[in-house]
């Protein structure tokens, strides 16, 4: 089940470049004009202050999956971009309901996830 990214919010995430890092949802969204579609997305912030030498993401962490740290890991999005210009610096993630929904809306099938699981 996915949870809400919400502002003020402590996620985490493990990315191919970066390996673990944690952030803070930022109180804006971001939208992203590609290929003549808009997307809405949300801001992450770095934890550590999203200085040049800090960021949730970078080259090579698009896809991974963001969740919160809340009483148990909850997925909550993916990255899908990062603003290199300015500081803070800041990540791009889209909710991953919105993720479901297209899922859903492009190929008429819902997505369902197990939560159970067995310990050994």
């Amino acid at each position: 089940m996915s949870g809400n990214l919400e502002p003020g919010a402590t996620v985490f995430k493990i990315g191919w470049a970066t390996n673990q890092s944690f952030g803070i949802v930022n109180h804006a969204t971001v939208m992203i004009w590609e290929n003549g579609f808009i997307t809405q997305e949300l801001a992450i912030l770095s934890a550590y202050g999203g200085t040049y030498n800090w960021c949730f993401a970078d080259n090579g962490d698009s896809g991974s999956l963001v969740l919160t740290l809340k009483d148990e890991f909850e997925a909550v999005g993916l990255v899908v971009a990062k603003n290199e210009s300015e500081v803070p610096r800041w990540t791009a993630v889209t909710p991953l309901w919105a993720v479901l929904e297209d899922v859903k809306n492009t190929l008429a099938v819902e997505v369902e996830f197990c939560h159970e699981f067995e310990t050994v």
